[in-house]
């Protein structure tokens, strides 16, 4: 594997929430449809890694874990899509805010 990148896709101003005690389908709506969105796509179609194992997503937040061999053209789409939803990728590691 070409190395991972461990980040976060959010939306929202306030702390990040976790899902425990909030009713089913209570996420914002730009990290709904970002999901949805991404889901669509094909993170690397020669990869066995499904966007199922690389996604953790609460209700304001979705943390992408990219382990693909194809890692930039990965990173291009999920900024993209964060982008068109109005989210902001963060690089936790480097603590770099994606727009």
């Amino acid at each position: 594997m070409a190395g991972s990148w461990p980040g976060v896709v959010r939306g929202g101003g306030g702390p990040l929430r976790g899902a425990a005690g909030v009713a089913a389908g209570a996420f914002e709506p730009a990290v709904a449809a970002f999901v949805r969105e991404l889901r669509q796509t094909s993170p690397d179609p020669a990869s066995p890694v499904s966007w199922d194992e690389a996604l953790t997503v609460g209700t304001d937040a979705v943390i992408v874990h990219v382990v693909w061999p194809g890692r930039q053209q990965v990173l291009d789409l999920v900024a993209l899509l964060a982008s068109r939803h109005g989210l902001v990728c963060y690089e936790p590691a480097r603590q770099v805010a994606m727009s």
